[in-house]
């Protein structure tokens, strides 16, 4: 029996609505504070997932209905990560308390500003070009019950000190992992095999189940759809009435006590 499914993988988990990123992709966020004479966007790449050491071109665009006198335009290329659990201190103890294991990192954080020559733009449309590109060494983009790694673009416009417009774009991001040679050899397809021993009518009769699941590469990036054949060899006078499949990921978190002590979990 042949069986070939498909799972998409967006590689940002929803377990826990309680916890979300920090800037949801695709949002525009209101202006701050509410006015009508400047209005910002920020025109990305029509790219879904970007990869660590790629650079990305974009666009800071300013409508204004009116001259604006001493502004300020500045872009923000910022990513970090923070996670957060609970553990018991002593679990024998009647007086046990729970302490929490935090840890947190900016993976990068990089600004751009733009001035103008006159100190004033007149009313129209200005467009103001960037880039930026992400280091080389930085884990993808990730959410779950505990963790939250995102990635975001902002852009703000500023006259006299005060902030008149603010924009936040979600970057999907998807590190790398081990070296190139690794990570190429890691692409090759992969075959596993997996067999049961089964025994009925009084233990007189036996057979076996053998299944084999079959993927074209092992490596997936956000977005990718995962592809797997399955072939069942059924051996036995055994009815198979049900088969299931699942893609569980698992991370290995890293946090320090309040005292310092440095503790790690496996989810």
């Amino acid at each position: 029996m042949t069986l070939q499914t498909t799972v998409s993988w967006s590689g940002v988990g929803e377990d826990d609505p309680t916890i979300q990123p920090s800037h949801p992709s695709n949002t525009q966020l209101p202006l701050f504070p509410p006015v009508d004479s400047e209005r910002i966007n920020l025109v990305l790449p029509e790219i879904e997932v970007h990869l660590a050491g790629s650079t990305i071109d974009e666009q800071l665009v300013l409508n204004l209905k009116s001259t604006l006198v001493d502004p300020v335009m500045k872009v923000k290329l910022i990513g970090r990560g923070f996670l957060r659990w609970l553990v018991e201190d002593n679990p024998e103890l009647d007086n046990n308390k729970s302490m929490a294991c935090t840890n947190q990192a900016v993976y990068v954080s990089k600004a751009k500003n733009f001035h103008t020559e006159d100190g004033w733009l007149d009313s129209g449309v200005c467009i103001f070009d960037f880039h930026f590109s992400f280091p080389p060494s930085i884990p993808s983009t990730f959410t779950s019950k505990i963790v939250c790694i995102s990635y975001f673009v902002q852009g703000t416009c500023c006259s006299h000190q005060i902030a008149l417009a603010k924009e936040e774009r979600c970057l999907l991001l998807q590190g790398t992992a081990g070296d190139h040679r690794r990570h190429m050899k890691d692409t090759d397809p992969l075959v596993v095999e997996a067999r049961k021993d089964v025994i009925y009518f009084c233990c007189f009769s036996h057979g076996s189940v053998i299944l084999q699941i079959f993927l074209k590469k092992n490596i997936f990036c956000p977005g990718d759809t995962i592809v797997f054949m399955t072939h069942t060899a059924k051996r036995t006078c055994k009815y198979v009435r049900k088969v299931i499949f699942a893609v569980h990921c698992i991370d290995l978190d890293s946090g320090f006590r309040g005292r310092g002590e440095q503790c790690s979990l496996k989810d």
